[in-house]
């Protein structure tokens, strides 16, 4: 068979083997598909952040625009990605438009198909379901910049402006609904990265053309190894409230009480960094608390490896792909009962599931896995079996290359 030709039309806002996230799975799948199968890629994104370059059937338009992270930004964005694409599906031929660009649920269109009707089988996903946060979470979410590192904030005036604009978009909101929904009935096939997020989809279209591939980890970047006998704890990602953090130091008393030698390390940087500091404190066990800051991707291997046990206490996670790393790393882990990690962890095989929002649950299912090695070492194991049997990249995008394979050829 020939080369599949795809335009990745948006392939995401950011692209990089640097940052982990949205901007990470989205190069890891890229990377995979370009390399192992018959695709070759032709991806419009605002920016490329990469160490390792991408195989070169993978084509990069990068956009570059930059106006701190803002809702004009994101607009410009848009349009400018409409434009590059309309140009090159007249120039070239394609054999399928993939909107790789994870979608937000209610709020993501694709201007090719709402507007151009573009004739080419579409392709929309990885999709994943935001359950509405409550207004308590969301607070210092306006301070986040899109498609900016965790710890790059809006200053006061850039949030005032957003909001202002914010106002103004809602005016629209019908409409950008309406795009929406005619990007889903327009797709052939969606793509969604777990089963909490099918069923949302499943209400607003048919069931027949959902498939579920969750992401995946890059099992060589994130190699196995046994479990240290130390008492030493990771947390990652953004420093904001509904990362539940806070809730995961003040667990640190009870595990310290048991485990007085427990170091919780703390990898990521945001708008709670002082509040927290400030919580280990108060709880009189900063010094068994360690903050790193923001970290390269590529040293994240060396913390998992450094660990007992890697803990996501979020209070929101449509899915989780530190979870995944953790578990290639030989790691157990402890995650909460959020949308995502409770369709990854399987609770008491390769790690714990616990209730959102509760330290005592969290130090019980910690001090677990703190007091008995053998049961840390065997759960390590088994999230490496498990990715390996299902969220290996190279697994993931064999799934990738058959629905292009079924859409191009049947």
């Amino acid at each position: 068979m020939s080369i599949i030709k795809v335009l990745a039309a948006p392939a995401c806002y950011l692209i990089s083997d640097e940052t982990g996230s949205d901007p990470t799975a989205i190069y890891e799948l890229m990377y995979s598909l370009s390399l192992n199968h018959s695709v070759s890629i032709y991806a419009i994104t605002n920016k490329i952040r990469t160490h390792n370059p991408l195989p070169k059937r993978v084509k990069l338009a990068e956009l570059n625009v930059d106006y701190g992270g803002s809702l004009i930004e994101q607009a410009i964005f848009i349009l400018k990605y409409y434009r590059i694409a309309k140009k090159l599906v007249r120039e070239k031929k394609f054999d399928v438009l993939h909107h790789m660009y994870p979608p937000i649920f209610g709020n993501t269109f694709n201007p090719l198909v709402v507007f151009d009707k573009v004739d080419l089988p579409f392709v929309l996903g990885p999709a994943m379901y935001n359950v509405p946060l409550p207004a308590e979470l969301m607070e210092d979410l306006k301070f986040m910049k899109w498609g900016h590192s965790w710890g790059e904030l809006k200053s006061n005036l850039e949030v005032a402006r957003d909001q202002t604009l914010n106002s103004f978009l809602l005016k629209f909101r019908e409409l950008i609904t309406h795009w929406f929904l005619e990007t889903v009935n327009r797709a052939e096939v969606i793509i969604t990265v777990n089963n909490f997020t099918r069923r949302a989809y499943e209400k607003i279209t048919s069931s027949k053309k959902i498939k579920v591939i969750p992401y995946g980890v890059n099992t060589e970047k994130f190699p196995y190894s046994p479990t240290p006998r130390n008492y030493d704890i990771v947390t990652l990602g953004g420093l904001y409230k509904r990362r539940g953090v806070h809730y995961l130091i003040m667990a640190m008393p009870k595990i310290i009480k048991e485990f007085p030698e427990t170091r919780l390390h703390i990898a990521g940087d945001g708008p709670q960094r002082i509040f927290l500091s400030r919580l280990s404190e108060k709880l009189g066990i900063r010094n068994n608390v360690i903050f790193h800051g923001l970290i390269p991707h590529t040293k994240v291997a060396s913390l998992y490896k450094a660990c007992r046990t890697v803990v996501l206490p979020t209070l929101h996670e449509s899915f989780s792909l530190i979870l995944l790393e953790a578990m290639s790393s030989g790691r157990p882990v402890v995650a909460t009962d959020a949308i995502g990690p409770r369709e990854i962890v399987v609770n008491g095989k390769n790690g714990y599931v616990v209730p959102m929002g509760d330290p005592n649950a969290l130090a019980e299912a910690i001090c677990k896995l703190l007091g008995d090695y053998d049961l840390s070492y065997r759960m390590g194991l088994e999230g490496r079996r498990l990715v390996e049997e299902k969220y290996d990249w190279n697994i993931i995008a064999s799934q990738y290359h058959e629905i292009y394979e079924k859409l191009v050829y049947s």
